[in-house]
Order: structure tokens, then C-alpha cells, then sequence
């Protein structure tokens, strides 16, 4: 997951190992994933579609859309 939060740009890719390990830093919350590409900021539902367009060309595997629907939309405000 933090690697593909690094590919996307979001936060700086840490994550705590343990329960009881604390991650502090001084970066506000992000409050949605823009993705740009070809001139346009992809986001919400057509950023899936995006992910899965490239997955259905052959250039990614299923897992990484799936992970991509699951990051999107654990933030209902993140799609549409």
C-alpha cells in the first residue's frame, strides 16, 4: 500500500509496521487523489476507470484496480 501511495503521490509512502507504532509528521490529510494524465485530473469513479482501462489493455494486473477501488472509495467524499 505505501508503495502505491508513493506511484500516486500521496502522503510519503510511511506506514506504521505495528499496532502500536505512532506516525506523526506535520502534512494535513490529503482530501482527495488527483491523478493527472493526458491534460486531465483524474479522481473518484473515473480514476478507477482509468486504472481498469489500463488493467483490461494489459498494462497492469487486476490487483493494482482493485486496490485502487479500495483506497478511492474507503473515502465516500472521493467519489463520483
Amino acid at each position: 500500500m505505501a508503495k502505491m501511495c508513493m506511484a500516486m503521490g500521496i502522503g510519503n509512502g510511511a506506514m506504521a509496521s505495528q499496532a502500536d507504532s505512532v506516525v506523526s509528521g506535520s502534512v494535513k490529510p490529503a482530501t482527495s487523489i488527483d491523478v493527472p494524465f493526458q491534460g486531465k485530473a483524474y479522481r473518484g469513479d473515473e480514476l478507477v476507470e482509468l486504472v481498469r482501462s489500463w488493467s483490461n489493455a494489459g498494462s497492469l494486473d487486476e490487483s493494482f484496480v482493485a486496490s485502487t477501488e479500495e483506497v478511492v472509495c474507503k473515502h465516500p467524499e472521493w467519489c463520483g
